[in-house]
């Protein structure tokens, strides 16, 4: 149980990551 909510943390951060990395390209353009 441990093992599957740490690997949705990881998949939710790192959706968050590419929304912000959308972002700042999107800003940059």
């Amino acid at each position: 149980m441990d093992y599957s909510k740490s690997e949705w943390a990881a998949v939710r951060g790192f959706q968050n990551w590419q929304s912000a990395l959308s972002e700042y390209v999107s800003e940059g353009k």
